[in-house]
């Protein structure tokens, strides 16, 4: 009576049941109120489950899935699935998107490495460095990259400018001797 939403587990399905929902679905739909809402659960009888009157009270129906047609799972068993659920759902990391590099980092990267091939004298695939611009491209656009990510990868660039400044210092001392 005290709970804001109620849900019923059950295992049949038929004309007499509401929309049912896989124990995910269910954690999705009450993990806004967790933190100051009311949830109740309710697990039937192992023997014949929920009746038809219980289940009307519920908001939401719960079913768990599996391989078999007739499951049966005993209540401890059907308590650690929808708490495993629950628990997947609260504790589910940010989005990747609110890690991922910005646009505009990305873009430096890709200019910097440019810079870097470039000084070495990197020979592009087709002599077509527009081309290989692309292919590079394409190659970390398949990568979701962190400030991490793109730290090391410019550590690389400015590792490569230096010893490639370093090697035409070098090249430039050796031909005036």
């Amino acid at each position: 009576a005290h709970c804001h939403i109620v849900v019923g587990t059950t295992h049949r399905l038929g004309k007499q049941r509401d929309v049912i929902y896989p124990p995910e679905k269910i954690s999705e739909k009450i993990r806004p109120i967790l933190s100051d809402g009311r949830i109740a659960v309710v697990f039937g009888r192992e023997k014949d489950g929920l009746g038809q009157n219980e289940l009307r009270l519920c908001q939401y129906l719960l079913r768990f899935p599996s391989a078999v047609s007739h499951p049966s799972y005993n209540l401890s068993h059907a308590v650690l699935l929808f708490a495993y659920a629950l628990f997947n759902e609260v504790h589910q990391p940010l989005p990747l998107s609110a890690s991922l590099v910005p646009h505009e980092e990305r873009e430096r990267l890709f200019s910097r490495l440019e810079e870097a091939l470039n000084q070495i004298g990197f020979k592009h695939y087709n002599r077509n460095p527009r081309n290989f611009n692309r292919i590079i491209r394409r190659f970390f656009n398949k990568v979701d990259l962190d400030m991490r990510d793109v730290r090391v990868i410019l550590k690389i660039c400015n590792q490569i400018r230096r010893f490639s400044l370093h090697g035409e210092s070098s090249d430039q001392q050796r031909a005036t001797h």
